[in-house]
C-alpha cells in the first residue's frame, strides 16, 4: 500500500527562540530544501507566529534577522523529534507497509 504525505509530516510545535520568544516551527519539507539554491532562507517558511501568521511582516527578509536568532529558527527546524509510544507500543511511527 502507498504511504500518505502525511504520514512523514510532524506538523507544528511550539519552540522558543532566545530573542523573540515562542514561536511555533515544523520540521523541513523535501520541497522546502529544493528550494535552497534558489532560497537561501528557505527554513523561514517552516517557523510561525503562535496565531499561525508568518513570523515576518511583509516585505522583511530572513536575511535582517540577527545570525544568532536565525541560527536558533534553524536548529528548531531541524532538530530530531522523536515519536512518543502509545501505551505498551514501542515507539515508532505507525505507517502502512509497503509490502
Amino acid at each position: 500500500m502507498p504511504l500518505p504525505a502525511n504520514a512523514f509530516n510532524d506538523g507544528w510545535r511550539k519552540a522558543t527562540i532566545p530573542g523573540i520568544g515562542e514561536i511555533e516551527v515544523r520540521r523541513a519539507l523535501m520541497r522546502d530544501m529544493a528550494s535552497a539554491p534558489h532560497d537561501r532562507y528557505w527554513w523561514i517558511r517552516c517557523a510561525r507566529c503562535l496565531d499561525g501568521t508568518p513570523l515576518l511582516e511583509p516585505g522583511t527578509s530572513a536575511e535582517e534577522l540577527r545570525a544568532d536568532v536565525g541560527n536558533a529558527i534553524i536548529e528548531e527546524v531541524m532538530a530530531d523529534r522523536f515519536t512518543q509510544a502509545q501505551s505498551g507500543d514501542c515507539g515508532e511511527l505507525p505507517l502502512p507497509s509497503c509490502a
